[in-house]
């Protein structure tokens, strides 16, 4: 095949892919203003003739399954055979087995790690490991197994089993040494030779793992939409106008103007903007999740905590997504942690919050796509005003933070993938 060849017949996927991503983008909308039925009709809007109407519907009301994302829409759109002909109750079944698999993860990687460490130290007096699995994140494992796959529905334990031995890497060194045994007949002392192996192991990062597995450019890139599609990276880039990478002391800010006095802490400050939250980005760039706790502590308890200290709890009690900025859970958590009552809320519940907000209490908002992200971000509602607007803590802008903002910004731009309780934690 030529060159040219080639490069129309990537010309023509990346044209779909885009048409793909317009497609999903669209449904989310129409999900968001109408429902099962607003996205219904987006969904055939973008997507007829590929898929037929009845299908359709009962494809976009099982949405909120992540493995129908990962597979059903790719593969019908695509036309690839593990569907074609296939009935959806089947295809539902399989994914919520598929999704089960993959929730499994976790324990796949130290068992399959359990095992090469097994082989590696027979034989051995003794051995001593030091194990490292933050290289690849749960999601991009996920990802990459989907798209090695093509999104196929047959994926069995063993398949996510393999995945995840080609992401473990190792590395070792042996030593021995005599070891006093005790005496011979004559009083001699005896001495037996023992042995030891140290075994390092840990797993790749996902564009290393990409490469080993041959991925081409165009997997490559439908991994990365994939993958920017289940997660909500709360990475802070370009798009910040706020935030122009220079770190500056911000010195010590509180907030008066919502009916208490809130404690206000920017992300990128001079004082602990560059320190490393995980070991991916810094606290600048990934660090709204623990800044955002930090002002909730400082503000309702008698301690004062930076955002470095919370940082480093965080990262201490596991809540860092590596790559990817705070795991959910770090809301709730930290909040029990430090002695404060939290209730979860959803988009729904946009009385209750506003009626936490007069009491007094904070509530952190988990917020997607909109007026503070392209991604995911956390900021923290900190009261409302005699007019009913709502007053934030955005914690890479004081700009943002010193506007009022309508009630119904904040509940449309709310995560639609928060779990652990969210999009909104109401803190008290």
């Amino acid at each position: 095949m030529s060159n040219e060849q080639n490069g129309g017949s990537f010309a023509a996927k990346t044209a779909r892919l885009a048409q793909l991503a317009k497609g999903i983008a669209d449904m989310i909308k129409g999900a968001m203003a109408g429902g099962i039925k607003g996205a219904a009709v987006a969904a055939l809007k973008n997507f007829a003739p590929q898929i037929i109407k009845a299908v359709a519907a009962v494809m976009i009301a099982l949405l909120l399954l992540p493995a129908i994302i990962f597979f059903a829409l790719p593969n019908i759109f695509f036309q690839m055979p593990s569907v074609n002909d296939m009935d959806v109750q089947f295809m539902t079944s399989q994914s919520v087995r598929i999704d089960g698999l993959y929730k499994r993860i976790d324990g796949f990687t130290q068992e399959e790690a359990d095992k090469i460490i097994a082989e590696l130290s027979a034989g051995f007096d003794e051995k001593v490991v030091e194990s490292d699995f933050d290289n690849l994140n749960h999601y991009w494992l996920i990802v990459i197994s989907t798209v090695y796959h093509d999104q196929s529905l047959d994926i069995t334990e063993e398949d996510v089993r393999s995945m995840i031995r080609s992401s473990l890497h190792y590395s070792y060194t042996t030593e021995s040494w005599d070891e006093y045994a005790g005496e011979d007949e004559e009083g001699d002392p005896v001495y037996q030779m023992r042995t030891r192996i140290n075994i390092t192991i840990g797993n790749m990062v996902h564009d290393n793992l990409m490469d080993k597995l041959g991925f081409t450019r165009f997997q490559k890139d439908w991994a990365y939409f994939l993958y920017d599609n289940i997660t909500d990276p709360q990475i802070i880039t370009g798009e910040y106008e706020d935030w122009t990478g220079d770190f500056i002391n911000y010195g010590d800010l509180v907030f008066s103007d919502g009916g208490r006095d809130v404690v206000y802490y920017h992300q990128a400050d001079a004082r602990w903007g560059y320190y490393m939250y995980g070991k991916t980005h810094t606290i600048a760039v990934a660090g709204c999740g623990p800044t955002a706790m930090a002002m909730v502590v400082s503000t309702l308890t008698d301690r004062m905590i930076a955002p470095k200290e919370m940082s480093d709890w965080s990262f201490e009690n596991g809540y860092v997504a590596e790559g990817n900025g705070s795991y959910h859970a770090l809301i709730p958590d930290s909040a029990k942690h430090f002695g404060l009552n939290v209730t979860g809320a959803g988009a729904s519940d946009g009385q209750k919050i506003i009626d936490a907000l007069t009491e007094g209490k904070l509530v952190v908002a988990l917020m997607g796509p909109g007026n503070f992200t392209v991604s995911g971000h956390f900021i923290v509602l900190r009261g409302v005003t005699s007019e009913g607007k709502v007053l934030v803590s955005d914690p890479i802008s004081i700009r943002k933070t010193e506007m009022e903002w309508d009630m119904r910004i904040i509940l449309g731009e709310a995560s639609r993938k928060a779990v652990a309780g969210g999009p909104f934690w109401i803190v008290g």
